[in-house]
């Protein structure tokens, strides 16, 4: 645990959570994103894959939160 923090996230409406870090060739190719700033960044993304997935109607909606906090 880095800086004896920890980061709990709470969700609703979904039953996965992604976490990913676009690493140096993918930050080099994105126009809003510094070459060097993956070092320094992670996205964490509610989701439902696989056999959680959702499958909507048109019209239909889907909702998930997400709330992210950094705990001492």
């Amino acid at each position: 645990m880095a800086l004896s923090r920890s980061i709990q996230i709470s969700k609703s409406n979904s039953q996965c959570t992604v976490v990913w870090n676009p690493w140096i060739k993918k930050s080099a190719a994105m126009a809003d994103f510094g070459d060097d700033e993956w070092q320094s960044m992670v996205c964490i993304e509610t989701a439902n894959v696989a056999l959680l997935s959702q499958t909507l109607n048109p019209g239909e909606s889907h909702v998930m939160t997400a709330a992210v906090s950094l705990l001492p």
